[in-house]
């Protein structure tokens, strides 16, 4: 077999012509080496395009794969947030929130009070009013039925304000001491009728607490919004309203009037500053000595408590005890001053052996009123070793009057153990001679002016 190929020139003219000789056998072989050549080139090619088509679905399933987690956790975290969020918002629902009563807090309506001033400031609202309301006698009611009753009686009160000051905004300042918010057009007439409402309600019906029909009242101090007032002078000078309609007796709505504040602002000052005496223990007790002049001896004394500031000034008991009963301090007051006449008679037991030595410190009525009162002067007692008859306690003849039979029982197993009981300031209340066979006394201490 022959083959030419032709030679051209620049011009394309061809200028002359190569022949070459191929046998068939090597033109054959030369074709089967270029298909075998095609092949093995086209099998790779297709081996490597499978690989790369393989490599590129497992990356494409990966690549599906992440993103379809990347979409899980995007949702997930969407959800977490929401949650987190709805938490949030419940817990500051719970800091501003009255457990027991559901009302605010004293935190969550002081954040109301300065919204609705920060609303008159802006000219958003037009007139807000504010009252402080104390459940009168709700401490005896407290101490006498226990406190689960307590928790009842405040949640029944507090339906019945809910009641007739239903558009006012309610919170609880701790305790039995509720606060309203009044706020809009004659705020001041609107709270006041509502709190008039109530009262009158109240003197009527009784509530119903644990399915006993129980009458309460409630001291009532009001205030108006002034010019420039912040939330701090508001209820300031409703507190300090509340304390002259305490004075009044119970049940008394009072207005705030200029002309009441210095006295009244000194006792919320007196207030302040015994909680914080307490806390210091800025108290001690004094001894008034009792002598026998026929021997001429210290037989008893008497224990006083006394108040010395940081200062150095003292205050006058009859400053800081009305105060300090007012507040219930004067419960933890009368303990101190039994403890404190255990641990002096446990020292003059030692130091003079063989001595029959008393002291005696007054107590309150409403401590004796306490359900637990008798058991803890039992185990001041005996945590000192002494005799219960070289105790004395004694209470003021008004003062026992006021608060009647469950005081005259304690005091009668108290006397039964061996404690002294001594009536004093006899002669300033009803002065009932008749009323003396009732109490169980060991010593009745005169006035000077019987």
């Amino acid at each position: 077999m022959s083959a030419y190929a032709p030679f051209v020139d620049e011009k394309g003219e061809i200028v002359g012509v190569v022949g070459i000789d191929v046998t068939a056998d090597s033109y054959l072989n030369a074709v089967s080496v270029g298909r075998r050549f095609y092949a093995g080139w086209l099998i790779v090619s297709l081996l490597l395009a499978g690989c790369l088509g393989l490599w590129s679905m497992r990356l494409t399933q990966r690549v599906h794969r992440d993103f379809l987690g990347m979409l899980e956790a995007n949702r997930i975290l969407e959800q977490s947030n929401e949650e987190l969020a709805n938490l949030n918002a419940q817990l500051d629902q719970l800091a501003r929130t009255d457990k027991l009563t559901g009302v605010f807090n004293r935190m969550g309506f002081c954040s109301e009070l300065e919204l609705c001033l920060d609303d008159l400031a802006d000219g958003q609202e037009i007139d807000c009013a504010l009252a402080v309301m104390d459940l009168d006698g709700f401490k005896r009611s407290n101490d006498h039925y226990g406190h689960a009753f307590g928790d009842r009686m405040l949640v029944s009160f507090l339906e019945e304000v809910q009641s007739h000051l239903g558009d006012a905004v309610i919170g609880r300042m701790g305790g039995d001491e509720f606060i309203v918010l009044m706020k809009g057009e004659n705020a001041l007439y609107r709270l006041n009728s509502g709190l008039e409402s109530l009262r009158e309600r109240l003197s009527q019906y009784p509530v119903m607490v644990s399915f006993m029909a129980q009458f309460c009242s409630a001291s009532v101090g009001v205030v108006g919004y002034f010019d420039r007032a912040t939330g701090i002078d508001l209820m300031r000078r409703a507190d300090i309203a509340m304390y002259a309609a305490k004075a009044k007796g119970p049940g008394n709505i009072v207005q705030y009037e200029p002309e009441m504040g210095e006295a009244l602002e000194r006792r919320v000052e007196m207030e302040h500053e015994l909680r914080i005496a307490w806390e210091r223990k800025q108290f001690w007790m004094a001894v008034q000595p009792i002598v026998d002049l026929e021997r001429g001896r210290v037989i008893a004394g008497e224990m006083l408590i006394r108040w010395t500031r940081e200062d150095g000034k003292n205050v006058s008991p009859a400053e800081f005890i009305p105060v300090a009963e007012s507040m219930g301090l004067v419960e933890d007051m009368g303990l101190f001053a039994v403890e404190e006449a255990c641990r002096n008679l446990e020292r003059l037991g030692r130091e003079f052996p063989g001595r029959d030595i008393h002291l005696s410190v007054n107590i309150s009525p409403r401590q004796v009123n306490k359900p637990d009162f008798v058991e803890r002067i039992e185990a001041i007692v005996d945590q000192y070793s002494i005799e219960y008859g070289s105790l004395w306690l004694e209470l003021t003849e008004s003062s026992l009057i006021q608060e009647g039979a469950d005081v005259l029982e304690k005091l009668t197993r108290l006397r039964n153990m061996g404690i002294r009981i001594a009536l004093d300031d006899f002669g300033t209340g009803y002065s009932s001679l008749s009323m003396l066979m009732d109490i169980p006394l060991d010593c009745l201490k005169l006035i000077g002016l019987l």
